[in-house]
């Protein structure tokens, strides 16, 4: 994916709000849908959640945001 979704949170919110370009790709975009959806598009994942799931419009609700929804699941490190 090449471009940020018409309606995006988390990480795309905040690269749409603050013009930032992300050095690398962006493995998980989320948006703002009319209902609960995993899309994969070129080995991208597009993530399109209902209209009650939005955050706040305030970078550290995106930011919240990002753990649960945008991270790479399988390079997650598990200590005991």
């Amino acid at each position: 994916m090449n471009t940020l979704p018409a309606d995006p949170i988390g990480a795309a919110w905040l690269a749409k709000t603050y013009q930032i370009i992300p050095v690398g790709r962006l493995p998980v975009q989320s948006q703002i849908g009319g209902r609960r959806v995993t899309q994969i598009i070129d080995g991208d994942r597009l993530e399109t959640y209902p209209e009650t799931m939005r955050p706040a419009s305030e970078p550290a609700a995106h930011l919240h945001s990002l753990p649960a929804r945008e991270c790479n699941h399988s390079t997650k490190t598990y200590y005991n």
